[in-house]
């Protein structure tokens, strides 16, 4: 891949990994509002578990992009 494709999909992965984070926290925080009110409603609690393992994913693809960078810049 070219080097300003990369770095472009480095931008495009970073706000994605950002904007998954915080939709999984704000999930988890309801999840856990909806689930002290209602008590059979605990599944709500188990998807951003569930979903996590995309953000390692983004994180680990995010790490790869920068260091391919880092040695094309030697």
């Amino acid at each position: 891949m070219k080097f300003s494709r990369k770095e472009e999909n480095l931008k495009t992965i970073k706000a994605a990994l950002l904007a998954l984070g915080i939709m999984l926290i704000t999930l988890l925080c309801l999840g856990i509002y909806v689930s002290i009110n209602n008590f059979g409603s605990l599944s709500f609690i188990v998807v951003p578990f569930i979903l996590s393992p995309i953000l390692y994913v983004f994180a680990k693809k995010t790490f790869t992009i920068t260091e391919e960078i880092k040695s094309r810049e030697i």
